[in-house]
């Protein structure tokens, strides 16, 4: 009986360990893609901020 409990909690183990490595992943597939949207969103705030503003004055 307590060979069987061993036994599964490696098996649970190996699967923790297995989720673990594809979260791990998704985090830094995530980051990387953070990363490149905020060059993405910075590049377009300076372009924007470059131009001059065409809005009229109200009088």
């Amino acid at each position: 009986m307590i060979i069987w409990l061993i036994k599964k909690l490696l098996v649970v183990l190996e699967r923790n360990s297995e989720v673990i490595v594809r979260n791990t992943e998704a985090i830094r597939d995530l980051t990387s893609m953070t990363s490149d949207l905020l060059k993405l969103n910075r590049s377009l705030h300076d372009k924007i901020i470059s131009r001059p503003c065409i809005a009229k004055e109200e009088n």
